[in-house]
């Protein structure tokens, strides 16, 4: 098993080595992540959602670790199409598999998640694991890209929308009625124009 591991991830599941690789190695499991928090407590990463942000976002971020807000979505091992790069196993053989990261397009940013979807490609499914759990120390007070990390972003951007873009908009782990502009699985517009439309029908 090849663990991916950002250099400021402390664990707090004494059994985190034997959970992560134990999945890792099941059959048809591509990528497995775990439950990620900033140093308040705070969820950092419990899933990535594409579409979020333009490309993807993580999955009920800035809740507290224990909140039991939808459906108590943060306790449950589930599926997801991507998960974050800073915490993520894979055994060595679906790994040689899909040859590595895209280093050449995607140097910085995105990388995780363009090789979680070519994961999908080949029949893998890519799982959270609630129950392991993690301090990702640095990621909160990582500002946002400016001048030439803002050009490069832009551009792994552009090639993820233009590689996956369909794949993007259409998340078959994040229902369409659910917003893209916030990460607490609150509904989308969308959902009240639909709504209004089907009672209209209905009352023809």
């Amino acid at each position: 098993v090849i663990l991916f591991l950002n250099n400021d991830i402390e664990f707090i599941s004494r059994n985190w080595g034997y959970e992560l690789a134990s999945n890792a190695l099941r059959p048809n499991i591509g990528f497995v992540g775990a439950k990620l928090l900033y140093d308040d407590n705070t969820i950092q990463h419990s899933g990535v959602i594409l579409g979020i942000g333009g490309v993807a976002g993580h999955a009920l971020k800035y809740l507290n670790k224990d909140d039991d807000y939808f459906f108590s979505k943060i306790f449950c091992a589930q599926e997801y199409s991507a998960l974050t790069g800073a915490c993520l196993a894979i055994s060595r053989t679906n790994w040689h598999k899909l040859k590595g990261f895209d280093e050449k397009s995607l140097k910085i940013n995105y990388n995780d998640i363009d090789v979680c979807l070519e994961a999908r490609l080949i029949g893998l499914r890519n799982i959270y694991l609630p129950n392991i759990q993690a301090y990702h120390h640095e990621s909160k007070t990582r500002g946002k890209p400016l001048g030439i990390a803002l050009k490069n972003w832009k551009k792994e951007r552009n090639f993820m929308l233009k590689k996956w873009g369909e794949t993007i908009k259409n998340d078959p782990h994040y229902h369409p009625f659910l917003s893209l502009y916030k990460e607490d699985f609150s509904k989308t517009m969308n959902y009240k124009k639909i709504n209004l439309r089907s009672s209209l029908l209905s009352k023809e």
